[in-house]
């Protein structure tokens, strides 16, 4: 298992900026990523079809498109506030 961390432009507007997923492959890890977000735009925003969520996956789908820091082995986490 592998942790994937993606500096994130779409993401920036709500925090820090950052898409980290834990996947066994880079691959699922994007997958992983798109579920969760999309779960997040319904759940959270309410936002389920049309424009608004088509430009929403499309700025996070550009997020995905660039290569992710690999983390594969022990991983620790620091976080200041945004």
């Amino acid at each position: 298992m592998n942790l994937y961390e993606w500096r994130s432009r779409m993401l920036a507007n709500f925090d820090t900026g950052h898409i980290i997923v834990m996947a066994p492959s880079i691959e699922e890890a994007r997958e992983l990523a798109r579920e969760g977000y999309r779960k997040l735009l319904r759940e959270y925003y309410a936002i389920e079809k049309g424009d608004e969520f088509d430009s929403e996956m499309q700025g996070f789908e550009n997020d995905l498109r660039d290569e992710p820091e690999i983390y594969d082995s022990s991983v620790i986490i620091i976080k200041g506030s945004g």
